[in-house]
């Protein structure tokens, strides 16, 4: 098993926006992902459950889940 992070104090540096497309990758490639959001905006959450990508035919290709 790997952990990868994407760790950084400043906001708005694009942390959820890299952690999702590299998990998305990841996952497409046949990979076994779980995302874990550990953000107390939750925005990784919500942009999953938002229904299809905006690229895509579907769902988010892994599992994304808030840090309770």
């Amino acid at each position: 098993m790997h952990i990868i992070s994407v760790i950084n104090l400043k906001g708005g540096v694009g942390k959820t926006t890299i952690a999702l497309n590299l998990a998305a990758t990841l996952a497409e490639q046949g990979h076994r992902v779980v995302l874990i959001d550990a953000d107390p905006q939750r925005s990784a959450t919500q942009w999953a459950q938002q229904g299809p990508r905006a690229g895509g035919p579907g769902p988010l290709p892994m599992a994304v889940h808030p840090l309770q």
